[in-house]
């Protein structure tokens, strides 16, 4: 049975039980835990799941998927020497975006007041402006999956399909590589550009109707990236962009022998 999850009281449930069950494992190492994601903004509804970071003292990071009561949570065990990483200008801005509007829920010497303030701190500067570096890796992969699609489209329809969810999953995320902000949920993000940019949400969703043909769902993937990039991605002429001038051989080593890749051009 499925648990619907959309009140304060529903996540406050969950949340008990994850914070027992972590401070069961680890004891007084665990220095703090923090409500993120819709539960902590109260925009919950019934396919929320419940987005967890907890601060403890270990040398190792893990991202753990569990479901508890029928409710999905989001459990981040993070140590603090990867904090200091992720939170900072130019770190993950997933994370800085996260634990800016995040509600600590446990603190053991003030260290989630710490990494909350922090991520507040670097969030209100602004996000980082994308370079012309993400821009050129967006249009290279948005490039990629087109091409391989159109290749497929009509011999096999399963690939086919699979690269298109692709497209679809990742149009959110590279709406907020090209035009900045910081990237909250695929939610969130989906929101944010209907509000923002509602010519480009109405080719969002486009890509997600499902009574299209794999054809007309490979068109209006199309629309969408030439709308969000503003360049020709159907064709199947050399990409240009800042990485061309990589030159032909690279030299890496491994072990004790050279394995030398010949062409490492993009495509």
């Amino acid at each position: 049975m499925t648990t619907l999850l959309g009140t304060r009281d529903d996540t406050g449930r969950i949340v008990g039980i994850v914070l027992s069950e972590l401070r069961e494992e680890f004891g007084a190492r665990l220095l703090g835990v923090v409500l993120t994601g819709s539960g902590a903004t109260d925009s919950a509804c019934a396919s929320s799941d419940v987005d967890l970071f907890a601060i403890a003292t270990t040398d190792w990071f893990q991202r753990r998927r569990i479901t508890r009561e029928g409710v999905a949570v989001d459990l981040f065990i993070e140590p603090t020497t990867r904090l200091d990483l992720q939170l900072r200008r130019g770190g993950n801005v997933a994370y800085i975006h996260a634990l800016a509007h995040g509600i600590i829920l446990a603190d053991s010497g003030s260290v989630a007041r710490r990494y909350v303030d922090l991520a507040r701190s670097v969030h209100a500067a602004g996000p980082p402006a994308p370079t012309g570096g993400d821009l050129f890796m967006v249009r290279l992969r948005a490039r990629t999956l087109l091409d391989k699609t159109r290749s497929v489209v009509h011999d096999d329809p399963h690939v086919a399909r699979y690269l298109l969810t692709d497209l679809a999953a990742w149009a959110p995320q590279a709406a907020f590589s090209v035009l900045g902000g910081w990237p909250p949920s695929p939610k969130g993000m989906l929101r944010e550009i209907r509000l923002r940019w509602p010519a480009l949400y109405e080719r969002a969703i486009a890509l997600l109707d499902p009574t299209l043909s794999l054809s007309e769902r490979l068109s209006a993937a199309e629309a969408y990236y030439r709308a969000l990039l503003g360049d020709d991605l159907t064709t199947a002429d050399e990409f240009i962009g800042p990485r061309a001038s990589i030159g032909l051989h690279r030299r890496i080593v491994i072990g004790d022998g050279d394995v030398v890749i010949t062409d490492a051009r993009p495509r």
